[in-house]
């Protein structure tokens, strides 16, 4: 097991990306979902925070959803709009953004009550 040095820690990665099934949307709907780097979760979870977790789902889809380079697709002007759709329609998205930003839905929970 090679142990990493601080080069190896600070050299430029780029976040992965997961093509994910939105069945809400039809057949074959897909949506690309991104890790996001720790300083954007640090503000993600300050915002969070400041808003007592209002629309934590839809910002998580915010913040998570890109296009094939991994550009985020939606902004906070698409808050009001994203908070109409069925909440079924975002869960793959929530359940992706959990999964390859290493969350859980208990910390997501803890978010909304702070």
């Amino acid at each position: 097991m090679a142990v990493l040095t601080r080069e190896a820690f600070l050299q430029a990665r780029e976040p992965r990306r997961e093509l994910v099934a939105v069945p809400e949307f039809g057949e074959g709907a897909t949506a690309y979902v991104r890790q996001i780097t720790a300083g954007e979760r640090d503000e993600f979870e300050a915002s969070m925070q400041r808003k007592r977790g209002k629309d934590i789902r839809v910002r998580l889809v915010i913040l998570a959803t890109c296009d094939a380079e991994g550009r985020r697709i939606f902004t906070d002007d698409d808050v009001p709009s994203l908070r109409e759709l069925p909440a079924a329609a975002l869960e793959p998205i929530v359940n992706a953004y959990l999964r390859m930003n290493g969350s859980n839905p208990a910390e997501m929970a803890k978010l909304a009550e702070e």
